[in-house]
């Protein structure tokens, strides 16, 4: 079972009993296309909450407060592979906040540890491109949704 089905499973227990307002979770890499999915949903359950009518029958759901989520990973698990992209796009378009293991991050943990630092640093930056690619493919993707769904059209350019 992945770290982030038992996460989740243990963050259910808690928000039985009361409000979760912030998860930050860090983790080696980021979420697989099925864990994406269960994030979202889970993310989707705390920032909503089904109300009752006096039998206890759901009525509606009441939004609460969007509850803060942050995943930060140190390397991206297969992103070359679509599903795994679309994983990633997924838990941005929710609300779920992507970062990963710093320059700094970095340089903390293996000056502690007497690693070098050499290839890590290497692989961060290119981490950070591939976020940013992500990011951006996001922020494209709800542009053109707008667009859509306002029946707009960009103007000829001739």
């Amino acid at each position: 079972m992945h770290a982030e089905l038992i996460m989740i499973e243990q963050l259910r227990e808690i928000h039985q009993y009361q409000r979760i307002h912030s998860i930050e979770v860090i983790q080696s890499y980021s979420p697989c296309s099925i864990c994406s999915d269960k994030l979202c949903k889970f993310k989707e359950a705390l920032d909503g909450r089904k109300s009752m009518d006096s039998n206890g029958v759901p009525t509606d759901i009441v939004k609460e407060e969007a509850t803060e989520f942050k995943i930060t990973f140190s390397n991206f698990y297969n992103p070359d592979k679509m599903e795994m992209q679309e994983g990633l796009k997924k838990l941005l378009k929710s609300r779920l906040k992507l970062d990963i293991f710093t320059e700094d991050s970095w340089k903390y943990f293996f000056n502690i540890t007497g690693l070098v630092t050499e290839k890590r640093q290497r692989r961060v930056m290119d981490d950070k491109k591939i976020l940013q690619n992500f990011e951006g493919l996001v922020s494209l993707e709800t542009i053109t949704d707008y667009l859509k769904a306002h029946d707009l059209r960009l103007p000829n350019t001739k």
